[in-house]
């Protein structure tokens, strides 16, 4: 997360404590990116429109998840206990954790976390 708050609106929630190691523009190129659920501390929508902007990286999310992300933006959606070769490098596990998700008080845990 590189915004200052997380939050759905920029004026309001949760104050960053201390600046990212590295500012969002300094990153070297993406090539993946996995989204372990849908808070806002973990899916800062304004990060991940820049870094699709700019390097197209495959995006991994739990099931449900790629409902909160605008319709252009292609995903692979993970069930818990599934896996996906990521290019020829790895292979990506999604598994159940103790947490949960959800962005607003009426949809907790409608979306995988992992």
């Amino acid at each position: 997360m590189f915004s200052e708050r997380a939050s759905p609106v920029s004026f309001a929630g949760p104050k960053r404590a201390h600046q990212p190691g590295i500012a969002l523009t300094n990153l070297p190129p993406i090539d993946v990116v996995v989204i372990s659920h849908d808070h806002y501390d973990h899916l800062d929508l304004n990060s991940l429109a820049f870094l699709i902007k700019r390097d197209n990286p495959k995006i991994y999310v739990g099931l449900g998840v790629e409902k909160r992300l605008p319709s252009s933006v292609k995903t692979t959606e993970l069930d818990w206990g599934e896996s996906v070769q990521v290019y020829d490098i790895f292979k990506l596990w999604f598994l159940e954790v103790q947490h949960n998700s959800g962005r607003t008080p009426f949809d907790r845990n409608s979306t995988l976390w992992g």
